[in-house]
């Protein structure tokens, strides 16, 4: 059974009729009265009042008629969405401007799934296309009704056709021209409404290419707010030939659309760019000029978010340059422990890859800034005026996870372990991104997505600055800049980010600087260049003569220098070998070394591998074979569950059947750790394999 609606007899009846109908009953009247009290001379009062009754009811009953007619043909309309057995009480308009009702309750019945989202965006669209204007809806599931508050817009309601164009052509207009002029009217006013027109047309040197659009509109609240104004540039953008952008002028409420520049895609570092203390270079805005992040109170700590490959750890790089070569020293923590070793050695970067000495490297930064905190309490030195320092943490989330799993082990082993499920560690991190900034301390924290399992409100919220790569989620968008809109059509090109400057009110579409080390592919010779000259002006003393690095902040980079030549020994290198320039695949590593003599390992070395003696850790060399290849007693290098490489010494080797019938390696192995464990791989596997050249 459909839903009722008004009776169209009543709804459409006149209200002039009405009150023709009402004068003439009263002139009949009156005219029967007057012949039967024999009273003739009140006849004409009686007409004449007959006919006041009859004008002022045709204009008070038009008036009531216009004024309830938004609300009864919105009534109609909404009634069959809503499901409504009885139209009566369903809307009841609180508010309005100019007729036109601004805010409404409507009721809705049990029936209605208020929790459908498409269900409630068609009731919003049917008030915006009805009453014409924007429309903010609040649910109240326990009174089963909602609150509508509508921002009206004059005109928004019509419907404009034409068989020609509707802007005026200029008489120096080619055909072309006349088109596009047409063209851009048409998507102006179905965005803007119909009082918007554009005043004029900039073409490209006379040729059909518009390259900027001048549009007039009527005074409007609308356009002071940021969403709609992106919207308005987003359907330009996308209907008009070109990448665009919007130049407002709210005073005279016009905008100046015009054609954008090619954006800049591939921006070297600028490694002689003019440089001022605490002004750290790392992008490139969308006319080439360089955008900096200014240390300070305002803006003390640095938020990166962006998945893998798009240009993440080439903006930390970028920071990292940017602060050595002001003699800001940095503390440059990588938990995936191969992104930045081309900084190993590099002057003033302390490169912590471990776990546990990242942890540490926490805790000891935490110390050096209650340090400088007591001084300033002193009244040693004045709040600010402390060196800069600088400390990274990539890959924030993969930290959390692999130190609490670390501190889970360590509870393990203690007869009364702490009832703490986290790492001390992260609390110190959260201390520092709330306090540190009074002493000089910076911090930059990169991750993939900010969720806030990973990084809580208040701790995401000190990152007041901020930069997100690659084309954002509406998630993502809302966490980083509390609008699901920013961002979204950002081009997938690898650098390009949106970033909360401080230039404006609003984020910025950014290329990430083109800074490519030694190590990684594409590495040109003007990279190469650009490494060379930072490192020889980072080299200088001057730079870093009056800066002080804490022993317990270097020890951890000694403390990783000499895992490394354990490592490096292991490997078959034998110590006081330079470091290859570039990194090495482990076969590469191998014939690096001097084959005619052992590798020594040094005396705080860790012992051979579990299952081989001293003597067969001479010299090694890597090769890649097929799982049947494998015996018991080699020695293989695997990947734990975090990615990170480990030696293993085969125990055992089974064969079984997986479920499609396919053939499975079943490997026992013991790790460096001495634990022993057991993994299955497929047969058309391969593994890297250790054994010794003589």
């Amino acid at each position: 059974m459909a839903p009722p609606s008004p009776t169209p007899s009543t709804a459409e009846r006149s209200p002039v009729i009405s009150a023709l109908m009402y004068g003439l009953g009263i002139a009949l009247i009156g005219g029967a009265a007057t012949n039967m009290l024999h009273q003739p001379q009140l006849l004409i009062p009686v007409l004449a009042a007959a006919i006041a009754v009859a004008v002022i009811g045709s204009l008070i009953g038009t008036w009531h008629r216009q004024r309830r007619r938004p609300v009864r043909d919105l009534t109609t309309a909404l009634a069959p969405v809503l499901r409504v057995d009885s139209t009566d009480g369903m809307l009841k308009a609180r508010r309005r401007r100019h007729g036109v009702p601004t805010r409404l309750t409507i009721k809705y019945p049990a029936v209605f799934d208020e929790r459908d989202e498409k269900a409630r965006a068609e009731i919003r669209d049917i008030i915006a296309t009805r009453l014409g204007g924007d429309v903010e809806a609040t649910w109240q599931p326990p009174k089963r009704r909602v609150i509508v508050t509508i921002d009206p817009t004059p005109g928004a309601t019509d419907i404009h056709d034409s068989s020609k164009a509707t802007a005026p052509v200029a008489s120096s207009d080619t055909e072309a021209q006349a088109l596009v002029r047409a063209r851009a009217t048409e998507v102006v006013q179905a965005i803007m409404g119909a009082t918007s027109r554009i005043t004029q047309i900039d073409f490209d040197g006379g040729t059909d290419a518009p390259v900027a659009l001048h549009v007039s509109y009527a005074t409007t609240s609308r356009d002071l707010n940021a969403v709609y104004r992106q919207k308005v540039l987003l359907q330009v953008d996308s209907k008009t030939p070109g990448t665009w952008r919007d130049i407002w002028d709210f005073e005279n409420s016009r905008v100046r659309f015009e054609l954008r520049p090619p954006f800049p895609r591939n921006v070297p570092y600028p490694v002689q760019h003019p440089r001022e203390y605490g002004v750290l270079p790392y992008a490139a805005g969308a006319n080439g000029e360089i955008i900096s992040w200014k240390l300070g109170a305002k803006r003390p700590h640095f938020l990166v978010v962006g998945p893998t490959g798009s240009g993440k750890t080439v903006l930390i790089r970028d920071i990292v340059l940017s602060a050595v070569l002001q003699g800001i020293p940095v503390i440059l923590c990588d938990p995936k422990r191969t992104e930045y070793l081309d900084f190993a050695h590099f002057p003033g970067v302390i490169l912590v890859t471990d776990i546990a000495d990242i942890a540490d490297a926490i805790q000891r930064f935490h110390d050096l800034m209650e340090e400088r905190y007591a001084e300033i309490e002193a009244g040693l030195i004045a709040s600010g005026a402390h060196s800069k320092f600088l400390f990274i943490l990539d890959e924030y989330a993969v930290f959390k996870k692999l130190v609490n799993k670390l501190w889970e082990d360590k509870k393990k082993e203690q007869e009364k372990p702490p009832k703490r499920t986290t790492h001390p560690c992260l609390d110190d991190w959260s201390n520092l991104v709330l306090m540190v900034r009074g002493a000089g301390g910076h911090l930059v924290q990169g991750l993939q997505r900010p969720d806030a399992d990973v990084t809580g409100g208040a701790e995401r919220d000190s990152f007041r600055q901020r930069l997100a790569l690659d084309q954002h989620t509406p998630e993502t968008a809302k966490m980083m800049w509390n609008n699901s809109r920013i961002g979204t059509d950002l081009p997938s090109v690898q650098g390009r980010a949106m970033a909360d400057t401080g230039r404006t009110n609003h984020p910025e579409e950014v290329q990430v600087l083109r800074m490519i080390p030694p190590s990684v592919d594409g590495h040109t010779e003007e990279d190469a260049w650009i490494w060379e000259h930072a490192r020889e002006q980072a080299s200088n003393p001057e730079l870093w003569k009056e800066v002080y690095i804490p022993d317990a902040l270097l020890e951890l980079k000694a403390r990783r220098e000499q895992r490394m030549a354990v490592q490096r020994a292991r490997l078959g290198i034998r110590p006081g070998a330079e470091a290859p320039a570039e990194p090495v695949s482990l076969a590469k590593a191998s014939t690096s070394a001097d084959a005619s003599e052992p590798a020594d390992a040094p005396d705080d070395a860790t012992p051979p591998s579990p299952g081989r003696s001293e003597e067969d850790q001479d010299v090694q060399r890597l090769e890649d074979v097929g799982l049947y290849e494998l015996e018991v007693g080699d020695v293989v290098m695997l990947e734990d569950e975090t990615g990170i490489p480990c030696i293993c010494t085969i125990d055992d080797i089974d064969y079984s059947e997986g479920d499609d019938g396919e053939e499975l390696v079943d490997l026992t192995y013991t790790t460096e750790e001495g634990e022993q464990e057991v993994r299955t791989f497929s047969t058309d596997q391969s593994l890297t394999r250790r054994t010794k050249t003589g």
